[in-house]
């Protein structure tokens, strides 16, 4: 099965997009009968991805990727990087969500993840390829994004003394 997105033509096999992602990692799980195939997905943004795990050394599960217009998180947020093909929800291995985004922090943001967001309740990192002059860093609270808005270098060192005295 082979479909067209953005500039390049990827099909459902493993690293089929780079050396380890593939497209049915991003795909809609909106679970609509009317959800086609994925309309947009940007390149760059799984090449940043691709950067990532080969920095992480340890692989990096694709959560959430594309929504599809039909998505329920789409109908409510239209103009989601996740719609845009640009954002992906995700868990990296052997690591915990508040360890992972201090290294993208202090690696990849904003150049390459211009949105950062860190939802330690339910273990995962959104990551995404905003424009610069949008950068953003926010964490999930109760179900709720709170953006951050103190110096974020040390609001996620917050993070990480209370992840520590939490689960040791």
């Amino acid at each position: 099965m082979e479909h067209k997105t953005g500039s390049f033509a990827y099909s459902y096999f493993m690293g089929d997009l780079t050396e380890n992602f593939s497209a049915w990692e991003f795909r809609c799980h909106c679970g609509n009968v009317k959800c086609g195939p994925m309309q947009i997905l940007d390149p760059d943004f799984v090449e940043v991805l691709q950067m990532l795990r080969n920095d992480f050394k340890r692989p990096i599960n694709i959560l959430s990727g594309y929504r599809c217009p039909l998505h329920s998180l789409s109908l409510a947020r239209p103009r989601s990087t996740h719609t845009l093909g640009i954002a992906a929800d995700i868990v990296v291995a052997g690591t915990t969500p508040v360890h992972a985004a201090m290294h993208i922090y202090e690696n990849f943001f904003p150049e390459d993840i211009g949105g950062l967001g860190i939802n330690w309740e339910k273990g995962t990192i959104h990551v995404d390829a905003r424009a610069l002059e949008n950068a953003v860093i926010w964490r999930y609270r109760r179900g709720r994004a709170e953006t951050i808005r103190t110096n974020a270098q040390a609001a996620l060192l917050n993070m990480k003394l209370l992840e520590t005295a939490s689960y040791g």
